[in-house]
């Protein structure tokens, strides 16, 4: 999740809170503020490096007796309030899209050979202790976990929002299909399933989010943003529609969200600026007044990257009133080793220790994207505290 500023103010408490959370970010050592300790010794599982050896960009090997290759049980939870905590037992999960792909595997995105395969949305689950994630503990969620259009899966499979729909205490995923083929009568299927969370984290098959009619006056785009707009304390999602090219609107569905993929109701689309939304990253309900805000984007911005964009309040019919501009900052990232054609790229920010300060989560990949290294910085660190391939999905 990318952390912005925006214009308009929320209370002083909140927004020292923001900034002072900012500052803390990959802060190192600065005026007033000393750097946390690195971990003795490496903590993480590796993407290939041999213990002793220098490390490039980050690279940990993993600990002795154990291998990034290892796969573990999902640990059983009993239900927790945290965002991305699928499987319940209290430590955030991560979401990986974009996966690497064996040689002459295939990839809908066009990477590799171009063919129609996805290679699935990888999930790794939290963990206690520093590292915070733990590779060995990991899914690989391919497009057979999503309803088939006329028998065939869909061919792109993206993660793209998450919370609590059914508010079992269990996150869940909302997955991105690509518009479907259709030709039968009526209304095509919404590009969007939903994959709820248990005691083992997400299972079982995915179900088309069912968007009433009144919410979606034409073809629903892939993209979703979860939050509590109406405030009252069930998740609810905003989805984007087009009625027609360049005429866009969002649908707002009300939890909580049946196993069906059913909203409990929904309201008529309303008029934004584009296309792409995103939740406030300095704090989702940015004026707290106990509805959560949403942020309007003429295109999609970059993780981590300069944008600006509309704020959209919330109120009890949903977001619609207008917040004024909303301006998304730039993140510096960790200062990585040069070498040939890598590029490392900040996936998002989010507290993965518990410790209530954003912590960093970057990929870079080698060799045309061939290999990667996902890293995790923890707030005030400079060096990772855990490392690994998105390989180890595919063995």
């Amino acid at each position: 999740m990318t952390r912005t500023r925006t214009t308009h103010r929320p209370s002083g408490a909140r927004r020292a809170s923001a900034l002072g959370l900012c500052a803390l970010l990959l802060a190192g050592c600065t005026s007033g503020c000393t750097p946390a300790a690195e971990p003795d010794g490496p903590t993480g599982a590796g993407a290939g490096t041999e213990a002793g050896a220098e490390a490039k960009n980050g690279d940990v090997p993993p600990p002795a007796g154990r291998t990034a290759g290892d796969l573990l049980p999902v640990p059983r939870g009993r239900g927790s309030h945290l965002p991305d905590d699928f499987n319940g037992d209290g430590h955030r999960d991560l979401v990986l899209n974009d996966l690497v792909v064996a040689p002459g595997e295939s990839r809908a995105d066009g990477r590799s050979n171009g063919g129609p395969d996805d290679a699935g949305i990888g999930i790794v689950y939290g963990a206690a202790g520093p590292r915070a994630l733990d590779p060995s503990v990991r899914r690989l969620l391919t497009p057979r976990h999503a309803t088939a259009v006329r028998g065939r899966p869909p061919a792109v499979f993206e993660a793209a929002a998450s919370c609590d729909l059914d508010g079992d205490g269990f996150a869940d995923l909302v997955i991105t299909t690509g518009t479907p083929p259709y030709d039968g009568p009526g209304r095509p299927p919404a590009a969007l399933h939903l994959l709820f969370g248990s005691p083992s984290g997400l299972s079982g098959a995915a179900v088309t989010l069912r968007i009433p009619e009144r919410a979606r006056p034409g073809e629903v785009q892939p993209g979703a943003v979860c939050g509590d707009f109406d405030g009252d304390g069930s998740a609810d999602l905003v989805v984007t529609t087009s009625a027609r090219e360049a005429d866009f609107r969002i649908g707002f569905l009300r939890g909580p969200f049946t196993r069906t993929g059913a909203p409990r109701a929904a309201e008529a689309a309303v008029p934004v600026a584009g296309p792409a939304l995103s939740a406030p990253a300095t704090g989702t309900d940015t004026d707290a007044d106990g509805y959560d805000d949403l942020v309007v984007f003429a295109r999609a911005p970059r993780p981590g990257t300069a944008a600006e964009g509309t704020l959209l309040l919330g109120g009890p019919d949903g977001p619609g009133r207008a917040g004024g501009p909303y301006r998304a900052e730039p993140l510096p990232l960790p200062e990585l080793a040069a070498g040939g054609d890598s590029i490392t790229e900040l996936l998002g920010t989010a507290d993965f220790d518990g410790d209530k300060r954003p912590d960093l989560v970057t990929r870079t990949t080698h060799r045309g994207g061939r290999t990667d290294v996902v890293a995790l910085y923890t707030a005030g660190r400079t060096k990772p505290v855990i490392t690994f391939s998105t390989s180890v999905f595919l063995r």
